[in-house]
C-alpha cells in the first residue's frame, strides 16, 4: 500500500511537472497540413504547437521555454510564408538544412509578430542556402537575445525590432532595452525601427556583413545606448531616395 501511494504521488508530480508553461519542447515544422499555419498541430512533428501567445504586449499562456525548428517544407516550395496568425513567443528557432526561404509572419507590420524569450536565439545553420526573413520580432525586456546566421550562402532580414512587456503587464516602454547580439559568418539585413534607448546594447560580432535599411523611404531611426563591433566588420547604410 506504502508503495501504490508512492506512485501515485510520484506520478501526479511528473504530470504536473509537465503541465507547467516552462516545460521546454522541441518541434520540428514539416508543413504536412499545407496551410502554412503555425497554430495547426499537424504542421508539426511530433503534432502539437510550439510556444505560447502575445496578448497585445504581454506574453499570456505560459511562459515559452520550447524550441522551433524549420528544415525542408511539405511543399517543396522555393520559398514559403508561415501564417503565425497573431503573435507567437518561444525560447529558439532553428532554421536547418534543406529550408526553403522562409516568412515569419503574412500579414503587414505589426499585425503578427515572433517573439523570443529571455536570453533565446535565433539560428541558421551553415547548411541553409535561401534567404530568412523576419519581418517583426519582438524579443523579451528582461534579457539577452542572440541572432546567429552561420551560413554564408544566406542573408538574415529583420525587423523592425520591439520588446515583450513582463508578464505582470509592467511597461517597459516599447523598446528593447536588453542586449541584441549578431553572430555568425552570414550577412544581416536590419529594417528600421529598432531602437536600444536606455540601457540596450547592439553587439555586431559576426564576420558577415550588417546593412541598415529604410525599406519605407520616409526615413528610419537606429537609436543604440552601447554599440560595439568586431575589428574587420563591414557595416552599410541604406539612406532614403529624396525626390525633389
Amino acid at each position: 500500500m506504502k508503495i501504490r501511494a508512492f506512485v501515485k504521488v510520484a506520478l501526479a508530480f511528473a504530470g504536473a511537472m509537465l503541465g507547467t508553461s516552462g516545460f521546454a519542447a522541441d518541434y520540428t515544422w514539416t508543413g504536412l497540413a499545407g496551410n502554412g499555419k503555425w497554430t495547426d498541430s499537424g504542421n508539426w512533428s511530433p503534432s502539437g504547437v510550439p510556444g505560447c501567445y502575445l496578448d497585445g504586449d504581454v506574453e499570456r499562456g505560459g511562459d515559452s521555454a520550447d524550441t522551433a525548428t524549420f528544415g525542408a517544407d511539405a511543399s517543396g516550395a522555393d520559398a514559403v510564408t508561415i501564417d503565425l496568425a497573431g503573435h507567437r513567443y518561444v525560447k529558439d528557432v532553428v532554421i536547418a538544412s534543406g529550408a526553403p526561404a522562409y516568412t515569419f509572419g503574412t500579414s503587414a507590420a505589426y499585425a503578427q509578430s515572433l517573439g523570443i524569450n529571455t536570453n533565446g536565439s535565433i539560428i541558421v545553420n551553415k547548411e541553409v542556402t535561401k534567404d530568412q526573413n523576419f519581418p517583426w520580432v519582438r524579443v523579451n525586456s528582461n534579457g539577452a537575445t542572440t541572432f546567429s546566421n552561420n551560413s554564408t550562402a544566406s542573408t538574415f532580414r529583420f525587423g523592425p525590432l520591439d520588446s515583450i512587456q513582463r508578464k505582470d503587464g509592467k511597461s517597459t516602454g516599447g523598446y528593447p532595452y536588453a542586449s541584441l547580439s549578431l553572430k555568425g559568418t552570414g550577412d544581416f539585413d536590419m529594417d528600421g525601427g529598432c531602437q536600444f534607448d536606455q540601457c540596450g546594447s547592439f553587439n555586431v560580432l559576426t564576420s558577415g556583413k550588417l546593412t541598415l535599411n529604410d525599406k519605407s523611404g520616409t526615413g528610419a531611426r537606429y537609436s543604440v545606448y552601447y554599440f560595439q563591433s568586431i575589428n574587420g566588420s563591414v557595416h552599410e547604410v541604406e539612406l532614403p531616395t529624396v525626390t525633389s
